[in-house]
């Protein structure tokens, strides 16, 4: 019993159109439409959204779009600006059977539609009000691999980490560590830029990677203190991309706005890192690493 890779980031959108833009005409990915044929993808009758299904190396991109105003997707959506949000982490089981009742043995609280039990060999939402702020997701095990050929031309292989931002480290590792069963990996445990603390969590070939603020003035810091008291929140997606310049370049000619500069190819030695901003990336902000091919 584990989970053994991230089996998708979940993100809220307003419309679906718009985030095929996004991650197909800019980031060079495509729809998986066997599971989600566009332009309405599939429809989830839990809390009434509409999904696109977006592969993305082992994992994927899980767009939704809620169609009921009244609802919790619809209300979290509007509460971040009413244009798309990252809302929820899945992580995938080999053994859900057991490694659901675990989570709620350990204190996670799993939320079920009134009167409805779960059933074995469904997916299984656990409230964020039980996992520091975080909806968390955990996915069957359903023989579902992502094909190479959903890249199409992009210039990403996966995804590097999902970044949440959190305010205490121990809380943090107990929660990941203790109550999930993630292992931490204490080699990359670090000071980073923004004056944070990174720690790791990885998960198959990627990674849950938390920043701890050290300030309170950072954007960082910011950001989660425009959260209100939660003790993390969903920060940003780190796609994979063997060559970060070629990259930076399509989604500057698709119209996304880039934070900041990256040495110039010439110049470039080691890891090269970009970040796109959130008002350009339908409300996430989106860095990028660079990984050998």
């Amino acid at each position: 019993m584990a989970f053994t890779k991230i089996h998708h980031v979940g993100m809220m959108v307003r419309d679906l159109e718009e985030a095929r833009r996004l991650f197909c005409d800019a980031f060079g990915l495509a729809v998986d439409e066997r599971r989600s044929p566009l332009p309405e993808g599939r429809h989830v009758a839990f809390d009434n959204v509409n999904i696109l299904d977006i592969p993305f190396g082992e994992t994927e991109i899980e767009v939704n779009r809620p169609n009921d105003p009244d609802s919790g997707s619809a209300r979290f959506l509007a509460g971040r600006g009413g244009v798309g949000a990252l809302h929820h982490v899945c992580l995938y089981s080999d053994d859900i059977a057991q490694d659901v009742p675990r989570l709620r043995e350990n204190g996670l609280q799993q939320v079920l539609p009134p009167g409805r039990e779960w059933e074995v060999g469904r997916p299984a939402f656990f409230h964020p009000r039980s996992c520091l702020g975080i909806l968390l997701e955990v996915w069957p095990r359903d023989e579902y691999y992502p094909h190479p050929a959903y890249r199409g031309d992009s210039p990403f292989t996966g995804l590097a980490h999902v970044g949440i931002v959190a305010r205490d480290e121990e809380e943090v590792r107990h929660f990941w560590q203790d109550q999930v069963g993630l292992t931490l990996d204490t080699g990359r445990t670090r000071a980073a830029s923004d004056n944070v603390r990174v720690i790791e969590f990885p998960v198959g070939g990627s990674v849950v990677e938390i920043s701890i603020p050290q300030d309170t003035i950072s954007g960082t810091a910011r950001f989660l203190a425009s959260r209100g008291p939660a003790p993390s929140a969903l920060h940003h997606i780190c796609p994979w991309a063997p060559d970060v310049h070629r990259a930076v370049d399509k989604l500057r000619a698709a119209g996304l706005q880039q934070i900041g500069n990256i040495p110039p190819r010439s110049e470039a030695r080691g890891n090269v890192v970009a970040w796109f901003h959130p008002k350009s990336c339908l409300g996430t902000l989106v860095e990028i690493w660079n990984r050998a091919p």
